[in-house]
């Protein structure tokens, strides 16, 4: 079913900026490769200056069809890089390719890059297969500069939405996720009146058949909005009009903006498609990947268990005369083992966790060796990073005991009388483990054995 919104907004001033601001890499082998950083026509000896109020671009000219580069940024604010697999190669030698990156008002890259927010001031560095540096350009000092005609709305805008998010009790969730969610678990996506991101970008990782979008527009101008979404859903009525003032730059006056929330849309299956117009023509026109989820994951672990089972158990005489009896593990053992996991809420290991019950579920698993089926483990299932699981509960397994003596201390308490052992099954523990997805354990394993694959 398609559904359409349309959205109303107020006339008011505009600002324009015809600042081009550039990144420029160029890529050669033998150590000749360069950068150069542009604002408009000028060229800059750093970053410190790069203007991002209008957006900026990192464009990579790659004449190496041999070489592997990787591309560093970083400053106090943090870092990111561009590997190999995201730079083109070229076909000829010395023939560049062109690979283009493109950032936004609030420094985010597009093409999407896991930490890719770029920060005025960043100091960039190339790498070649080597390893060593080819290229290091550095910033002197780490601040911004806008052009004269965007002091600032967008600055203001992004004030505006930071505020909205705090009053609101929304939750901004950076690195791969990149969104802000509020504790209903809808996607709150923030535009200004041309359909460009405000804060955060379009999601990049968010939930097949669970999440819900709802889009808000900060509008200065008298135009018409309409949002357009092929899929079957039943959407809200759209609020009312919220107006608000967005201080400008200016020390006198304010700038009024009219805030228009949408529908909430979805869940959808595969994907969210949607298109935005403005006054018939269409300056959003996107579709938003959606990644499956379950509740069920598989693992491998390394197990400690404090479930006793003594093995290889035999008579002792000590040098003092007294008999007792020896065996291997006695006490504490430890296993390589397999666990299923139910998680209370459907997780994706490459979506980040919203929430601390997202980092939680129930494991059941068994020995990975020829007694499998001899121990049995149920327990807490707590995720510490992204594939990476903290186990431990009850071990419910078959043990030696020995007749008369189920609570012997080997190696220590005298034995007398008739030496018999026998099984079995008993619920005890506790026990711990660590558990890998089994997906994320395959992967590392054939970047192991392949490191050079892309």
């Amino acid at each position: 079913m398609k559904s359409k919104f349309f959205l109303l907004a107020l006339c008011l001033c505009t600002f324009k900026s015809k600042a081009q601001n550039k990144i420029t890499i160029n890529l050669a082998d033998g150590g000749a490769s360069k950068i150069e950083v542009t604002n408009g026509p000028t060229t800059l000896p750093n970053t410190e200056k790069l203007d991002l109020s209008t957006g900026a671009k990192i464009e990579i000219l790659n004449s190496s069809v041999t070489t592997r580069f990787s591309i560093l940024f970083g400053n106090n604010k943090g870092n990111f890089k561009i590997d190999n697999d995201k730079i083109a190669s070229a076909t000829t030698v010395g023939t560049p390719v062109l690979t283009s990156f493109t950032i936004d008002n609030a420094g985010k890259i597009t093409p999407i890059l896991v930490n890719g927010t770029f920060f005025p001031g960043m100091g960039i560095t190339i790498k070649s297969a080597d390893g060593k540096p080819d290229v290091i350009l550095s910033a002197v000092d780490i601040k911004g500069v806008e052009s004269d005609g965007q002091k600032s709305v967008n600055a203001k805008l992004y004030k505006y939405v930071k505020k909205q998010i705090e009053l609101n009790g929304y939750k901004y969730i950076g690195g791969q996720s990149n969104l802000v969610i509020d504790k209903e678990g809808v996607i709150h996506i923030y535009l200004d009146e041309n359909g460009s991101p405000i804060y955060s970008y379009f999601p990049s990782a968010a939930k097949e058949n669970f999440d819900k979008f709802q889009f808000h527009i900060l509008s200065k101008s008298e135009e018409q909005y309409l949002i357009e979404s092929d899929g079957e859903f039943n959407p809200t009525d759209i609020s009312d009009e919220i107006k608000t003032t967005v201080p400008t730059a200016q020390s006198k006056g304010t700038e009024t903006f009219s805030e228009f929330q949408s529908a909430k849309f979805g869940p959808y299956t595969g994907s969210f498609p949607f298109t935005i117009k403005k006054t018939g023509k269409v300056i959003v026109d996107r579709s938003i990947k959606l990644l499956k989820t379950s509740r069920v994951s598989l693992g491998t672990s390394v197990i400690a268990t404090y479930l006793k089972n003594p093995e290889n158990i035999e008579k002792f005489v000590k040098p003092n005369g007294d008999t007792t009896l020896i065996a291997d593990n006695p006490k504490i053992r430890g296993f390589l083992g397999l666990f299923l996991t139910f998680h209370f809420i459907p997780r994706n290991l490459n979506i980040q966790p919203r929430t601390p019950m997202e980092r939680l579920g129930i494991s059941v698993g068994t020995n990975l060796t020829s007694t499998a089926f001899n121990n049995f483990y149920l327990g807490l299932n707590v995720e510490i990073t992204n594939g990476l699981f903290l186990n431990g509960g009850i071990n419910y397994g078959q043990v030696n005991y020995i007749v008369g003596h189920s609570n012997f201390k080997f190696d220590e308490e005298k034995f007398t009388g008739n030496f018999q052992t026998k099984k079995k099954w008993i619920i005890g523990g506790p026990y711990i483990s660590v558990n890998v997805d089994a997906a994320l354990f395959a992967k590392v394993f054939s970047n192991i054995l392949n490191p050079t694959a892309k």
